[in-house]
């Protein structure tokens, strides 16, 4: 998974990038998908390669052209058994095979189309030599795993003496099942010990010569090899004891050739899987209607229509948002709780990771990623038993790294910046920690409750505020994040809508102070307004659509008159 350090790894653990890796490991074709982790590119270049082989791989999907992936093998396993000078069994060299075949048809596939598939085909080359081991192995191991008569003289010849043999027992059992069934408890031959037998009744046994090869569990029949039969099974067993040599044989030819072409199969299998990632993250932007973003060289980010992946993966309906942000600045979103603020914060930091990755982002076109190594982030309740840590001692654990790693290719994202302590203190600590990360050149998100951060935010020109809405008719908040304005927390009535009593609420609203009453009153003749301008502008639109309707009619009435009267000038 390129350079991750431990910071980094808490961040994919806090925004569920193990859900983004089984995604994609869902839509791979081949082995790769029980095993992915998911490379983060390490420089900006391994980046753009990322993305432009993966969008080629996109372009061939959409012109149902997809890349020929299906029937491959895992064959790590093998390859390394042979390294020890193992040898291998008809069905890992089937599947050995199997992957030759899906490899070769890839190599011929992408040469037919290299002018329009240059990254793929430039990082999935396959040695050619490969497919006269294919052709080899083909002619030896058959689609299930068995030997073919064709891998070689001895062997057809070997099959085809023990066949007879076989057969000519088998007659002979068959005529004796005829003449003898009155001793016999049933009218069939089987095999016990090798050795074809009769199932005799045990009471009639010794009027029936033979070598006894077993009973039943009940002891009420005697399974005899027939004495006139001895001879023939004992030449049976001879033959199936060659050929079993030949077979192993064959098995140890077959592998010492595999065994030549080690290094070039693994960089097929290499090949195969990279490819199939590809084709994956192709999957998954169309599946996801996702897009893969511009990348940016500045440290920036600017999503359009941009949702939350994995809310999308699991089918849930999700507002769709514009957010922007770059290195050197922050961006503080406030609002109600369960109004969106986090999940805004997990899109951000799943779109510079999924950009690294190489994968599709949901988001319209038109979206911009810079290249953002490492995303640091400190998501949700980080106490720790383990380490003796209270919630808000591992959080100022996890903001010491973070502020030791800041620089202008750092990502940053803080939930609840400060919380769990006294609020004058946390909202103080919280500022300085957005300062002091800005002046690092580092691109910060952080949601808020503190009053002191917005207002900074409000002040500094490399701060910026955001808010999720919330309605006050419906009394729920509404997903959608604006850009530019402070959120109001609306706790108490967010209280009153999960039940609390009219009384409390009312009297935790008395206890306010001046200052948030004002503030929270300001807020909501904000989302007011803005709301009216939203169905305003919705109105609007609906009205100059209607116009354009009409209009077109207009001039397809017009141009039908000036037709018609051509038509008449024509007469």
């Amino acid at each position: 998974m390129g350079s991750v350090n431990e910071a980094e790894q808490k961040t994919l653990a806090d925004l569920e990038w193990d859900q983004v890796e089984r995604a994609v490991g869902e839509r791979c074709r081949g082995p790769l998908g029980e095993r992915l982790t998911l490379r983060l590119a390490e420089s900006f270049d391994e980046t753009e390669r990322a993305i432009d082989e993966a969008k080629e791989a996109w372009a061939l999907l959409v012109r149902n052209e997809p890349l020929p992936l299906d029937g491959i093998c895992e064959i790590e396993a093998s390859l390394q058994h042979l390294d020890r000078e193992g040898v291998l069994d008809g069905s890992a060299l089937k599947d050995i095979r199997m992957t030759l075949r899906v490899a070769g048809a890839l190599r011929r596939f992408l040469g037919q189309r290299k002018e329009s598939v240059p990254h793929l085909y430039r990082v999935c080359a396959i040695d050619p030599t490969l497919d006269g081991l294919e052709e080899e192995v083909g002619m030896s191991i058959g689609d299930d795993g068995t030997i073919l008569d064709s891998a070689s003289a001895e062997l057809a010849r070997l099959r085809e003496e023990a066949g007879n043999l076989r057969a000519r027992i088998i007659r002979k059992l068959e005529d004796l099942i005829q003449k003898r069934s009155a001793i016999l408890q049933d009218s069939f031959h089987t095999i016990r010990e090798g050795r074809y037998v009769l199932p005799v009744r045990a009471d009639a046994h010794e009027r029936f010569h033979g070598i006894v090869h077993g009973s039943s569990a009940s002891g009420a029949t005697i399974f005899v090899e027939p004495r006139e039969l001895v001879e023939r099974g004992n030449r049976l067993k001879m033959a199936q004891a060659e050929l079993e040599r030949e077979e192993r044989r064959i098995l140890a030819a077959l592998s010492d050739l595999v065994r030549q072409y080690v290094p070039q199969l693994r960089a097929a299998a290499e090949a195969l899987d990279h490819a199939d990632l590809r084709g994956a993250s192709a999957k998954l932007a169309v599946d996801l209607r996702a897009e893969f973003v511009e990348l940016s060289a500045e440290p920036r980010i600017s999503l359009r229509a941009a949702r939350h992946p994995l809310l999308v993966l699991r089918g849930i309906q999700v507002v769709s948002n514009d957010i922007d942000l770059k290195g050197g600045e922050a961006l503080v979103i406030s609002g109600p709780n369960a109004g969106g603020k986090t999940v805004a914060l997990k899109m951000l930091g799943l779109a510079a990771l999924m950009t690294r990755a190489g994968l599709p982002v949901p988001v319209a076109e038109g979206s911009v990623c810079g290249f953002f190594a490492p995303v640091l982030a400190a998501v949700g309740d980080e106490q720790s038993l383990a380490r003796s840590l209270s919630t808000f001692s591992a959080h100022l654990v996890t903001l010491r790294t973070v502020l030791e790693q800041a620089n202008e290719r750092v990502l940053v994202l803080l939930d609840e910046l400060a919380g769990a302590t006294d609020p004058e203190a946390g909202a103080a600590l919280a500022c300085a920690i957005v300062s002091t990360l800005v002046e690092r050149g580092a691109a910060v998100a952080v949601t808020t409750h503190y009053e002191a951060l917005k207002a900074l935010a409000a002040e500094r020109d490399e701060m910026h505020n955001a808010a999720v809405g919330f309605d006050f008719d419906e009394m729920a908040p509404t997903f959608r994040l604006r850009m530019g304005v402070p959120g109001g927390s609306n706790a108490l009535e967010v209280a009153r809508r999960f039940g609390i009593p009219a009384d409390v609420v009312d009297a935790a609203r008395t206890a306010l102070p001046e200052h948030s009453r004002s503030f929270e009153t300001l807020v909501a003749k904000l989302d007011t307004a803005t709301k009216a301008a939203l169905e305003e502008q919705a109105a609007l639109q609906d009205e100059r659509a209607k116009v354009g309707q009409e209009r077109a009619k207009l001039d397809a009435r017009r141009q039908e008159l000036a037709a018609r009267e051509a038509k008449g000038l024509g007469r």
